[in-house]
């Protein structure tokens, strides 16, 4: 066994110069940590030639435990005397026994183009002693102890105090070592004092990455190997907690007398569950909570509140509780929601005759089939466009009920119906009654007549809301006050009349045409705008007269009343009497 040595080649003879060959020399070290030999080579020129001649030479091949460390193929001077060397290192692996035989071969042309110098010889390395070492550490689970195989090749007493521990968390966490049999072999670990620490190591994954350390002592110097492995969490899901669920709105469930029934769009669904207890060392990470196709977070608090849920029926409540390795178990929960919309009604209103004050009311009341519930039904009524209201009255529902609603005006009447819920606010129906009008109607305090309407001055003929005569009466009478005498054609816009005395006569002459200057000035500072329609003129002592031969005109600009006179005798003038329209 040697740990250095060298091999030379057999030597070529020149005619003049001396002979040349080449020398291989190598030293050895061996690590036992990695049970290794490097070999550091050297290749050097030899003989009697002088290191200042030269002889041509390649290829040049060296060979070490198999593998071409050196190999030159193109021609190339080589001088002698040494001046030639190539240098190298090769580390090679010894068997498991720590004993290993390498090869070394040199070959080489000089001088002729093919191999005439060859050498090799095989070398025993010195034996690396060997410690103990971890031969397989396969994964494992959490549920099963591991088991390692182990080999102690050169045994006792040279290898003694063999132990292994495992460890994780990059040594911070690790077992007691355990003590193994020095002369090799498998070996279970016994972890149940460790579960408890390995799966807190990693309760946020199903996977554990550890360490197994071999460790021995060989003539008094302690040596460790290592290997990997996995140890994976068998999945066990969280246990689940358990459900509950209540109305917690104090108003509807005081009206259900029951906090277990929720009512549509009243009650607030408050569910709640009780924390889930997760398994092997793994914490709660996420509770989510399914219900109508809506999913909530509820990790944090552990209960939702559903406020008014605007739905009905039986629905299935699902809860996930999932731990932090991704194991999760599920609990669930069916809730009934109970129908419930607004009250509603079906309502007649109607005066007798279709006229008359008596008006009968009839409501027909609906409210939802809810534990507890019951419908309330009230009218009031405002002739006034709803500035004031009768108080409310109560009305039976789906029975008839009469209402006095003076027929000579039109009434605003507002039915609320409501149930317990919606007691501040309920369903308003807002409905309108007519005045009283009969088909015919015959005032006989004015004289006056209304077809499908009520008449609304004296002498007056009046069809469907439109006067077609109002009882002007003809001839005018002298009254200086201004009144209305009736409608224009349209049956909507007033006629009114005045009469005015002059005061001193005025004379329009006669003949005048409409030329300018024809104008005779009635009255100045008539500051009124209207539309004459009919004008009578008259004298001291006499009636008014219609004079077809006069006519009249209001002029905006002058503010004042002017006549025309074509008759070919002058008219006096001593007052006048005016119908006239408002502009």
């Amino acid at each position: 066994m040697a740990l250095s040595g060298s091999i030379s080649t057999n030597k070529y003879t020149t005619q003049n110069h001396g002979n040349i060959g080449l020398i291989l020399s190598w030293t050895g070290t061996q690590s036992i940590t990695n049970n290794t030999t490097t070999i550091n080579w050297t290749l050097k020129s030899y003989g009697t030639m002088s290191s200042g001649y030269s002889v041509q030479a390649g290829p040049v091949t060296v060979k070490i435990g198999g593998k071409t460390v050196l190999s030159v193929t193109s021609r190339f001077s080589m001088y002698g005397g040494g001046a030639y060397k190539k240098t190298g290192s090769l580390t090679v692996n010894h068997n498991e026994d720590g004993s290993k035989s390498v090869a070394m071969s040199v070959r080489a042309a000089l001088y002729s183009a093919s191999v005439n110098c060859t050498a090799s010889k095989t070398f025993t390395l010195n034996n690396i002693d060997r410690y103990a070492l971890l031969m397989d550490a396969p994964d494992f689970d959490d549920e099963n102890d591991p088991t390692i195989t182990y080999t102690n090749p050169l045994g006792t007493p040279t290898v003694t105090d063999l132990k292994v521990r495992i460890e994780w968390n990059s040594g911070a966490d690790y077992t007691s070592w355990f003590t193994l049999n020095d002369d090799g072999g498998t070996y279970t670990f016994d972890l149940s004092a460790y579960k408890t620490q390995m799966l807190q190591a990693c309760s946020n994954s199903p996977l554990l990455k550890v360490v197994y350390n071999l460790q021995s002592t060989m003539n008094g110097v302690t040596y460790n190997d290592e290997k990997g492995a996995v140890m994976t969490v068998v999945p066990d899901a969280p246990t689940a907690g358990t459900i509950s669920f209540e109305d917690s709105n104090p108003t509807s469930s005081g009206i259900t007398g029951d906090n277990s029934i929720i009512v549509q769009s009243q009650s607030t669904l408050h569910i709640e569950t009780t924390a889930a207890t997760p398994k092997k060392e793994a914490t709660i990470g996420a509770v989510l909570a399914q219900f109508n196709g809506e999913i909530y977070d509820i990790t944090d608090d552990l209960y939702i509140n559903i406020v008014k849920p605007n739905y009905s029926g039986t629905f299935e409540l699902e809860i996930t509780y999932t731990d932090t390795r991704g194991n999760y178990s599920v609990a669930t929960q069916n809730i009934t929601i109970t129908a419930w919309v607004p009250p509603s009604a079906q309502i007649t209103l109607e005066r007798v005759n279709g006229f008359e004050t008596n008006t009968e009311l009839t409501v027909d009341g609906t409210i939802s089939t809810v534990t507890g519930s019951s419908m309330s039904i009230t009218e009031k009524h405002s002739d006034d466009g709803g500035q004031t209201w009768s108080a409310p009255s109560s009305v039976p529902d789906n029975t008839l009920v009469t209402l006095s609603l003076n027929n000579q005006k039109e009434w605003t009447v507002v039915v609320s119906v409501w149930d317990n819920f919606t007691v501040l606010t309920p369903t308003e129906y807002t409905l309108t009654v007519s005045k009283g009008i009969p088909l015919m109607f015959i005032d006989i305090d004015m004289n006056s007549i209304g077809i499908d309407c009520f008449p609304d001055d004296n002498n007056q003929l009046k069809i469907d809301g439109h006067v077609l005569a109002d009882g002007v009466k003809f001839p005018p009478v002298k009254n200086s006050a201004e009144h209305k005498v009736g409608y224009w054609i349209d049956g909507t816009t007033p006629i009114y009349e005045r009469t005015v005395e002059l005061g001193s006569t005025v004379t329009a002459a006669a003949g005048n045409t409409s030329a300018a200057g024809a104008w005779t000035v009635l009255q100045t500072g008539w500051t009124e705008a209207i539309v004459p329609v009919a004008f009578w003129a008259w004298s001291a002592g006499s009636n008014p007269t219609l004079w077809s031969h006069l006519s009249i005109q209001w002029e905006r600009a002058n503010t004042r009343l002017r006549v025309l006179n074509v008759r070919s005798q002058a008219a006096d003038i001593d007052g006048f009497t005016i119908r006239y329209i408002k502009l």
